[in-house]
């Protein structure tokens, strides 16, 4: 059963009264997208009599292009991440926040504001 926000503010109050009263502290990071590769580069550098270089240019143009896409896309996320933060300093913070601020009298440190 999932709750909804009505019920799941008291429980985070709970939670971080919990955590307040052992000692305890909560930093929040703020959700972020990034790009994983798994693509293996070549590790044989031996040339073959069967080299083409052509054909060894082509891929390596193909591999850059590649790369340049991904870093434009990497760009995109962070940019988008950024204005994310930026817009959450003018909105109302999400519940979690709210309920750790009433606990500790603050917000916790990795909120924006």
């Amino acid at each position: 059963m999932l709750l909804d926000a009505e019920h799941s503010y008291p429980l985070f109050v709970y939670i971080f009264d919990k955590l307040k009263h052992k000692g305890l502290d909560w930093k929040y990071y703020f959700p972020r997208m990034g790009i994983l590769s798994f693509q293996k580069e070549p590790t044989d550098t031996t040339i073959s009599e069967n080299y083409d270089p052509e054909k060894g240019m082509a891929e390596e143009i193909e591999k850059r292009q590649k790369q340049r896409e991904i870093e434009e896309f990497q760009s995109k996320l962070d940019n988008a991440y950024e204005e994310e933060r930026e817009e959450a300093k003018y909105k109302r913070p999400p519940l979690i926040i709210r309920a750790y601020a009433e606990v500790y009298g603050q917000f916790p440190e990795g909120w924006v504001h």
